[in-house]
């Protein structure tokens, strides 16, 4: 049960997406993120509280509570300051690609974090699954060799340029894998859950650095609902269920399966708008789904 936990929130955090964008677009980034982890946090600590157990959460070790909870904010942070700083819609794209290394490093820092073995076959499997992560997210399917090199070199020259949204991106992505293999390491088996005190944490860190980013918000009535079910469901919940299923279930099946989570994104954003699938997207599902069962065959606990 607590492994299909954590398939819903990889599922949760694929309805994101398109919200995400809207958000972004009527708030900013920083502003947008900034409400929903505040909003999630204080939802999650105010439910603590109703049922008894918040001061149990704030009682539980400090090395727990500071370690975990500065990893948690350093992911939330990096990963918001990247797409806010990213100064193009391809930058965002090849940002993203970056931060999508979470799912792999993730496996390979539970070999010596949590004792896991694995097989040289699962440097095939991630690299199955990052081509299929690219292809998700590009929107023409390279045809050439060429065409290859020239992303390649396009990413690069962006990267030179501007190196800091890329060095967050990947900052955010050791950030998250560190924490979730950490974070079983500390409370395997416990009942506490701290996810609402890190996420309220991210969420103020945010609203502090909000003064000093040139952002302008709009809001509505739409942006409230967006907002709410952004801070209930991939905020709170999604956090929730990724903690429970990574203490209690198959940490290695979910985080091969995480790789799935551009996939599912890109899918629903065609069903949602009715776009045809293009076919560099059934070609990343097939490296994806190949990919993640590579990873999952390839790691023992």
């Amino acid at each position: 049960m607590a492994t299909a936990f954590g398939i819903l929130a990889i599922v949760l955090w694929s309805t994101s997406v398109g919200v995400t964008r809207r958000l972004a677009e009527s708030l900013g980034p920083l502003t947008s993120s900034a409400w929903i982890y505040t909003g999630s946090g204080l939802i999650g600590c105010g439910i603590l509280a109703l049922r008894g157990r918040l001061r149990r959460t704030l009682a539980a070790p400090r090395s727990y509570l500071v370690g975990c909870g500065a990893l948690f904010v350093v992911y939330l942070l990096s990963f918001c300051l990247a797409i806010g700083l990213a100064s193009s819609s391809q930058q965002v794209i090849e940002v993203g690609l970056i931060n999508y290394l979470w799912p792999g490093l993730t496996l390979v820092f539970g070999i010596p974090i949590l004792g896991h073995r694995a097989r040289p076959t699962l440097l095939l499997g991630l690299l199955l699954a990052f081509l299929g992560v690219y292809l998700a997210t590009v929107s023409e399917l390279p045809q050439t060799p060429a065409d290859v090199a020239s992303a390649g070199l396009s990413l690069w020259n962006n990267f030179i340029r501007e190196p800091l949204p890329y060095l967050l991106a990947l900052c955010a992505a050791l950030a998250w894998s560190l924490y979730s293999n950490i974070n079983q390491r500390f409370v395997a088996g416990s009942s506490i859950i701290a996810v609402p005190l890190f996420l309220l944490a991210s969420g103020v860190a945010l609203l502090l650095l909000r003064p000093f980013v040139e952002e302008t918000s709009h809001f509505s009535a739409a942006v409230m609902v967006e907002l709410s079910y952004m801070a209930l469901l991939p905020g709170l919940l999604a956090y929730y269920l990724w903690d429970v299923a990574m203490r209690f279930g198959s940490a290695i099946t979910v985080a091969s399966l995480s790789y799935l989570i551009p996939l599912f994104s890109v899918l629903l954003i065609c069903w949602w708008q009715d776009v045809p699938m293009r076919t560099s997207l059934w070609l990343a599902c097939l490296l994806l789904i190949g990919g993640a069962v590579v990873c999952r065959v390839s790691v023992k606990a």
